[in-house]
């Protein structure tokens, strides 16, 4: 049977009459729910247990409502499901436990709250609803990275239902090196996680059964005080985290967190020999572990030289135009990991160029990535010699084409610009279309939708055509049937309002 995108919805409920907000010496927390990880899929069934202790030195009365809905930042707060609570006392030192029974609706955060005061994770789990993510048709692993949760190590079956639920099975973490002053390392990789030392065995065991995978950024002091030192401390560090952590442990950068241009030639040899040690480190423990250069694809290049592309193994560019178009050369399989930086490649984009890895956010996309391209194949990109960005992926039943004009991130950034002199040509568009650039595709069967990358629909049709936007933001255009089929209706699509010249 044919799977196609859902995007489903659940319309809020009616405003409710608020009982007092509990008393401080209650404690309400949510500890108990299907799933551990707090991750649901749109319109799927779940019960949450919450549970309530008197902290206090005398009987406490309950009453009022458990109320479940979309978390709201500003604006009120519309419950989708509401359980009413039995008035009773509670007596100092008991617990009441009540059984919650929601239905999620739109992907999104969702939250509880007693009488409107809101209910926290007794583990600092959140509630997240995302569309379901899509397999590999060969089962293998989907090409997705994300940053290793807070919760991962604290909340016992945490990361491997996670993993289940998101399809995402690497994670990454920072690690900072430092030696003490007798030269030995003094932060074993895992540090970073602030997890006890039996905690962080039990992660490991619990990605080891689950076949997840990690990816640690080592990062390193200041180049200019790097010495022989510090390279036999990195080897040892190294050496000491293929034993512990085994195959979980699935790549290392050595990040030099220096700018590339304050990178002197002494460094770049210090940097090297410590590469070399790390290297024979990892052959000596057999580890499957592989070195993924210095952190970006220009760093990777200045330090170590055109013998990064003699080297076999993949290696980590920065989510960066400029870094892609420089790595995309090497012939190599590229992973871009999870950035704090705003303007980072839409994964889109990053799978284009056929990346190996790339970062998604769940809390940020709702999961809609892993949903339109868990199993997608890069079939094609249009216009490759100028805008609009088309690239055109095949899945299970239906096609996605992800589309953006200037400033989307595409490659097509480096070498256009906006031509604000040549004269507007005649726009066929209703008069509210057309103060953005987009691209005429005929729809007569109505098989065709468009969505933005958090897979919200976007107002695009007026009667049987889409105008696909071609702005600043890639959105994707959905049908379904083939890539070839898809392709040759945006071959014959019109252009409007897109006007661009070379730099």
């Amino acid at each position: 049977m044919r799977s196609v995108p859902i995007f489903m919805f659940m319309a809020a409920a009616a405003a409710w009459a608020q009982a007092p907000a509990p008393p401080k010496e209650l404690a309400v927390r949510w500890a108990h729910a299907d799933r551990v990880s707090g991750v649901y899929y749109a319109n799927e069934k779940a019960t949450i247990g919450v549970i309530i202790d008197n902290a206090g030195e005398f009987p406490l009365k309950l009453d009022g409502t458990i109320d479940f809905g979309p978390r709201v930042d500003k604006g009120p707060f519309k419950p989708t499901a509401s359980l009413a609570i039995t008035a009773s006392e509670l007596a100092p030192g008991k617990r009441a436990r009540l059984d919650v029974p929601v239905v999620f609706g739109e992907p999104g955060p969702y939250e509880l709250r007693i009488n409107g005061t809101v209910i926290e994770s007794a583990a600092g789990v959140e509630l997240k609803c995302i569309y379901a993510p899509r397999g590999t048709a060969d089962g293998k692993p989907l090409p997705f990275v994300t940053t290793l949760p807070p919760a991962a190590g604290r909340v016992d079956g945490f990361l491997a239902d996670y993993a289940l639920r998101t399809g995402i099975t690497i994670f990454a973490f920072d690690e900072q090196f430092e030696l003490d002053a007798s030269g030995r390392s003094v932060r074993a990789i895992g540090t970073a996680t602030g997890l006890s030392a039996e905690k962080l065995d039990t992660l490991i065991a619990e990605m080891k059964k689950a076949r997840l995978g990690a990816i640690v950024r080592l990062k390193l002091p200041a180049m200019a005080k790097m010495d022989a030192a510090h390279a036999a401390g990195i080897a040892t560090t190294i050496e000491n985290a293929a034993t512990r952590w085994g195959d979980v442990l699935r790549g290392i950068v050595l990040e030099a967190t220096e700018k590339s241009d304050a990178l002197l030639p002494e460094m770049i040899i210090q940097y090297r020999g410590a590469y070399a040690s790390a290297g024979v480190a990892l052959k000596k423990q057999n580890a499957k572990t592989v070195l993924l250069g210095a952190g970006s694809a220009e760093k990777t290049l200045l330090l170590l030289g055109d013998s990064i592309k003699a080297q076999p193994d993949a290696v980590v560019i920065a989510p960066a135009l400029d870094d892609l178009l420089v790595a995309r050369s090497w012939k190599k399989p590229l992973y871009v990991l999870p950035s704090d930086d705003k303007q980072q490649l839409n994964p889109a984009v990053l799978l284009g160029a056929e990346a190996r890895l790339v970062p998604v956010d769940v809390i940020t996309d709702r999961g809609a990535t892993a949903h339109l391209f868990g199993g997608s194949v890069f079939a094609d990109q249009l216009n490759r010699d100028r805008p609009p960005y088309i690239a055109v992926f095949q899945n299970d039943g239906f096609t996605v084409a992800a589309i953006a004009g200037l400033g989307a991130g595409t490659p097509f950034d480096a070498a256009y610009t906006q031509d604000e002199d040549k004269p507007a040509a005649r726009d066929p568009r209703p008069g509210h279309l057309r103060d953005v650039a987009a691209l005429e595709v005929a729809d007569d069967n109505r098989i065709m939708r468009v969505v933005d990358s958090a897979g919200r629909e976007v107002n695009a049709r007026v009667g049987d055509i889409l105008y696909v936007p071609l702005g600043n933001r890639i959105v994707y255009l959905l049908m379904t049937g083939t890539a070839d089929e898809l392709t040759a209706l945006l071959r014959t699509a019109k252009i409007h309002g897109l006007n661009v010249k070379k730099k």
